[in-house]
């Protein structure tokens, strides 16, 4: 199997079967296109990837991305791993992969005296209206901007 088509195969299965949210397809498919370039500069082909060449691509990739990228980059791989091998016995190279996970700290927080000056600060027009309305949805409901706007 080709490595494009494995991916484009993950990517659909994702969205399909297992309803993944249209961002969260599109950051596999940009996680799995640069490990396949990188994949590709090894002349690597899918089941000739070994454990050492995962070790490579994570310190690769961790010389270019911040640590919670990282960890997303290395999730969406071993998914990608995970399914290769489940729908087609393509040996999985990620089963003994250890990973540190990188901390991630809760986001700061506005307490509701701030809230509540955020919300008045609108002008108290239609669209000053608008904007309360739609920053008052966002926090009482804790939906991402994403999700509002889908």
């Amino acid at each position: 199997m080709e490595f494009l088509e494995a991916i484009n195969d993950f990517l659909h299965y994702c969205s399909i079967n297992e309803g993944k949210a249209k961002n969260t397809v599109d950051a596999y498919r940009q996680d799995l296109t640069g490990y396949r370039l990188f994949m590709h500069q090894k002349n690597r082909v899918l089941d000739q990837i070994t454990h050492q060449d995962l070790i490579e691509w994570i310190s690769y990739a961790k010389t270019m991305k911040k640590p919670t990228s990282v960890n997303r980059m290395v999730s969406s791989m071993t998914g990608f791993h995970r399914y290769l091998y489940n729908q087609y016995k393509i040996s999985d190279p990620t089963v003994k992969l250890s990973v540190s996970r990188a901390k991630n700290p809760f986001p700061k927080t506005l307490n509701r005296q701030d809230v509540n000056r955020l919300l008045q600060s609108f002008p108290k027009t239609p669209i000053g209206e608008y904007q309360r309305t739609i920053c008052e949805m966002l926090f009482s409901t804790g939906l991402r901007v994403s999700e509002l706007c889908g």
